[in-house]
């Protein structure tokens, strides 16, 4: 029962875990991913503008706002002219122009977002794609596009650990539920093995063994309930004794005058069938007496009930075979 009641605790506290933290986990997730889309849409744009303009000067300023964007950030920028295959001085030509972005953004003027996975510095990370589609002085004409790479290996380590410590901490409230459980279990149990106690006490013939009447209504009620019954049978039990022990000690006396009689007869009758019959009378009251006496002593040794104790049967049988064993031999 007990192993039940803190299994019960602890599934109830991880249901309230996970009902309140996941939830803001995955809404500071998305809030996170949002954040950094918005940042490098933004910075995508701006550059795009610059690029729009057309002029000797502000490509200039692009590409100091490149070099500075890939010294200053974990992304990089890159630029290719309307045709898709020509740089844009003093822009570099970008490592793969034919990308499937520059071809979307030069042909339908689209900005397309895409997290997938992407070279990046030394090695293959995670990184964030914005591809603008700057336009110049006449609305419908498309001189080039940028493209931002950012790289998002930080952003999935703070995400990690941002899952890892409330996991850390959802493993650490569920051990604390589990040993507060613990202690709740045992302290509500408590009557109940109190019960089990005055019970298993009660079948060893502890007839003044009681149940403390603690611990929940319910509990409280049964203790009262098993302690009135006990109290009515050691009263029953009480007067039973008190009545084999009383007509057993009437019977003695009687007894004991019909024995003298039976040998005050047998001493002064000379008929051998008389003094037959009357050692058989005798005989049948001795047996009585024995009977009666018997009773009387069960009587008494039941009005001092005890546990029981183990005894050491072997030794005890081995000892009567000893004082019996010449009588035996001596019978045949």
């Amino acid at each position: 029962m007990i192993r039940r009641l803190i299994v019960s605790y602890v599934a109830l506290v991880a249901v309230a875990l996970a009902a309140f933290t996941v939830p803001v986990a995955f809404t500071l997730t998305a809030q996170l991913r949002g954040d950094t889309e918005e940042s490098v849409r933004r910075e995508a744009t701006t550059m795009a503008l610059l690029l729009g303009d057309g002029d000797a000067p502000a490509r200039q300023a692009l590409a100091r706002m490149s070099a500075a964007y890939a010294d200053e950030t974990p992304g990089a920028v890159e630029v290719v002219a309307a045709d898709g295959r020509s740089a844009l001085p003093p822009l570099p030509l970008p490592a793969h122009p034919d990308d499937p972005a520059f071809g979307a953004a030069l042909a339908r003027g689209r900005t397309t977002v895409d997290w997938g996975p992407g070279s990046c510095g030394a090695g293959t990370r995670r990184h964030r794609a914005r591809v603008r589609p700057p336009r110049g002085g006449e609305p419908e004409r498309i001189v080039g596009a940028v493209r931002v790479r950012y790289a998002t290996a930080d952003l999935s380590d703070r995400l990690w650990r941002i899952w890892g410590f409330r996991a850390i901490l959802a493993a650490g409230v569920l051990a604390v539920a589990a040993g507060l459980g613990a202690i709740v279990a045992r302290l509500l149990t408590k009557p109940l093995r109190q019960l089990n106690d005055m019970a298993s006490r009660f079948g060893d013939g502890d007839l003044t063994a009681r149940s403390p009447v603690t611990g929940p209504q319910e509990t409280q009620t049964l203790a009262r309930t098993l302690n009135q019954g006990a109290e009515r049978l050691d009263t029953l039990v009480a007067s039973q004794r008190i009545f084999v022990a009383d007509a057993s000690h009437q019977l003695r006396t009687p007894l004991t005058a019909l024995r003298l009689s039976l040998d005050n007869i047998a001493d002064g009758v000379d008929d051998e069938f008389v003094r037959e019959d009357v050692e058989q009378a005798t005989a049948e009251v001795v047996r009585m007496s024995r009977l009666v006496s018997g009773l009387l002593v069960l009587a008494r040794a039941e009005a001092k009930v005890s546990a029981p104790e183990p005894l050491a049967l072997r030794e005890l049988v081995e000892e009567r075979l000893k004082v019996w064993r010449p009588a035996a031999d001596e019978r045949g």
